[in-house]
């Protein structure tokens, strides 16, 4: 639950005990069907009998550059624009980040380097290095 919300959220319903499990972030669906946990906010919808699925805010995909990259000013970027680049990603598979599911893979487009990073405190020091 977002912090900003929770406090109205828990005054408005006392009885109800709110516990965020963020060990579940790569693994929730699991957790559900174990009753481990009875609500998950995942982007990575997984479509099975008894699970159901509702929109809880917008998406958008961004790319951050430094202001000096020559990517930096452009109002859009195309898959094969990013091919000799290394992203920065999270660390899980390929097939679950949209950046290869959504925009790359199905344009053939397959960066040869990938750095791996334990979000979300790395990135932000990455971003803040790249002066973004």
């Amino acid at each position: 639950m977002a912090a900003e919300s929770g406090g109205s959220y828990l005054r408005a319903w006392p009885a109800v005990d709110v516990d965020v499990k963020q060990k579940f972030q790569f693994g929730g669906i699991g957790a559900l069907f174990n009753d481990e946990i009875d609500l998950l906010v995942t982007p990575d919808p997984l479509y099975r009998p008894g699970l159901r699925y509702e929109a809880v805010f917008d998406y958008e995909q961004v790319l951050v550059v430094a202001q000096s990259h020559p990517l930096a000013h452009r109002t859009d970027v195309q898959p094969e624009q990013l091919a000799n680049e290394t992203l920065i990603t999270y660390p899980v598979g390929i097939d679950r980040l949209d950046i290869y599911t959504q925009f790359l893979t199905p344009a053939g487009i397959a960066p040869g380097i990938t750095g791996r990073s334990r979000p979300p405190t790395s990135c932000c020091r990455w971003w803040k290095a790249a002066g973004a």
